[in-house]
Order: structure tokens, then sequence, then C-alpha cells
């Protein structure tokens, strides 16, 4: 009979079994082989958890794959614990900024169509298309040309306010 950990692995495939020779990055982290695997999860938001986590901070910080486990933590959508020398708050605001670099982005991409293929966008709006039929047709997202129909709308607020004064 084959024993399984509580994460369902054999011994043999469990990480903190591996061999060392295995060719996994993991295999070289100093929390690998560290007393209290624990550490890298500290429950809560208290002082006891603040300083638990700084504990396993400082660890990875002298960590030979701290980069590694960085990228690996923040690519992979991990939010529990300590990796790559950041706590779960700390790799969810890295998230959120690049989150708002993309809103950024869609911002710039949806000015240069606003700027350059306004006729198109306006001759394709006035065909029916909306939407998704609209966003396929000028090879853009629903956000690029909804972001375009609010400046559409702005340009002609403003053009009405100058009209009126």
């Amino acid at each position: 009979m084959t024993t399984t950990t509580s994460l369902g692995r054999t011994p043999a495939t469990n990480p903190r079994h591996a061999p060392a020779d295995s060719g996994d990055w993991r295999d070289d982290a100093e929390c690998r082989t560290h007393p209290d695997p624990n550490l890298w999860f500290p429950v809560g938001d208290n002082a006891n958890a603040r300083v638990q986590a700084a504990d396993a901070k400082r660890i990875c910080r002298r960590c030979a794959v701290l980069t590694t486990c960085r990228s690996w933590a923040l690519n992979t959508g991990q939010d529990h614990g300590v990796l790559g020398g950041m706590t779960e708050k700390e790799r969810l605001a890295v998230h959120r900024r690049q989150a708002g670099m993309t809103v950024g982005r869609t911002r710039n991409v949806a000015e240069r169509m606003f700027r350059d293929r306004l006729e198109e966008f306006v001759a394709l709006r006035a065909q029916g298309l909306e939407g998704v039929e609209l966003a396929e047709a000028l090879s853009t997202n629903v956000q690029t040309v909804n972001r375009v129909n609010d400046l559409i709308a702005a340009s002609a607020r403003a053009v009405a306010q100058e009209v009126a004064a």
C-alpha cells in the first residue's frame, strides 16, 4: 500500500522530499530545509503574524532562488504565505499595480484610436456594429471600444458647451 501526504502526493513526489538533483529550482530554496515550514504561512494580521512574516522574508532575502520563487509566485497567482520574499498582501499590490498599467495602456490605445481612426470607428458604428462586433472589426477589445465611446461623448459635451457659451 502506498502512503500519501495531506497534499495527495506519495512521499517520493512530495517536493519537500524530492531528491536534490531533480532539477527543480525549489531544491535550492532556503525554506526547503528550514525546521519550521509553517514559518512561511503566518495566520492573521496581528503582531505575531507580522513578526513571523518578517522572519520568513529575512530568510528569503538570502535565498539563492529568491527571484525565481518571486516570479513563480506572481505568475501563478499564489495567494497564501510568504513566497519570493513577499507576503500575499504585497503580491496582491503588485497585481493591482499591473492591472492599473493595463488600464493605462487601454486608455492610450483608445486615445490613439480616437485621434487616428475616429472616422472608421464612427462609420462602423453607423453600420450598427457595437460592443464585441465593433471591437473585432477594429482589431481591439471591448474595453477600448467603450473608452472611445466615452471620449466621443466627452468631445460632444465639450462642443455643446462651447456652442452654448
